[in-house]
């Protein structure tokens, strides 16, 4: 915790959101090429979807359906970080506090985080 809290970039307001950004990223990446990666025949793969079907345009958001379908795929993590920035414009981002949080609190936190991320965002998604 020491070393984290001694980073500037720890400090920064944008730190949480562009954590959990490259967290998506990562997801989105990983499970969208996991068919390429773990398997050199799609419909060997396609036997381990739920659907049975191969993978229809996994890498959207690298363009593969053309600009609209791009700007689509990547217009979410836009609004994500921009209406964070927005709201960092008019509420002052605390401070991270000195002492590590217990393992207790890290499981909470991300237990609500999903819940409420999911009771957010279901509906839209």
């Amino acid at each position: 915790w020491a070393s984290l809290h001694g980073q500037w970039w720890a400090h920064a307001p944008m730190f949480e959101a562009w954590t959990a950004t490259l967290g998506f990223v990562g997801a989105i990446v990983l499970w969208s090429s996991a068919h390429k990666l773990f398997f050199r025949d799609e419909a060997r793969a396609a036997a381990y979807r739920f659907d049975g079907e191969p993978a229809v345009a996994p890498f959207e958001w690298l363009g593969e359906l053309g600009l609209k379908r791009l700007w689509g795929a990547w217009l979410p993590l836009v609004a994500y970080l921009g209406s964070i920035k927005l709201f960092h414009c008019f509420v002052t981002k605390a401070p991270l506090p000195a002492a590590a949080p217990t393992a207790l609190r890290v499981v909470a936190e991300v237990c609500a985080g999903v819940v409420a991320y999911d009771a957010v965002f279901a509906p839209i998604h």
